[in-house]
C-alpha cells in the first residue's frame, strides 16, 4: 500500500488543525478579555495585545513575558 505524501499525512493535517484552533481560541479569549476591560473603562494597546499573543502562542517564555510587562509599566 502506498503512503501519502507528507502534506496529506493525517498527523500533519491534525497538527495544522490544532494550531488553527489554538489561534482561534487565543483570538476569542483576547476579544473576551478586551471586552471585559472596556466595560471597566480600560483599553488594551496594540503592544500589550501583541505581547499577550506572543505568550499564549508560545513565542516567548513566562519569564520573558513578565520582564516585557515590567518594561511596559516602566516606560
Amino acid at each position: 500500500m502506498a503512503t501519502l505524501p507528507n502534506k496529506f499525512n493525517n498527523r500533519s493535517i491534525t497538527k495544522k488543525r490544532e494550531k488553527r484552533m489554538k489561534s482561534e481560541q487565543v483570538e476569542k479569549s483576547l476579544r473576551s478579555a478586551k471586552a471585559s476591560l472596556a466595560v471597566e473603562g480600560l483599553h488594551v494597546t496594540e503592544n500589550e495585545e501583541a505581547l499577550v499573543k506572543a505568550r499564549l502562542n508560545g513565542e516567548i517564555t513566562e519569564s520573558e513575558f513578565k520582564q516585557k510587562v515590567m518594561d511596559l509599566i516602566n516606560e
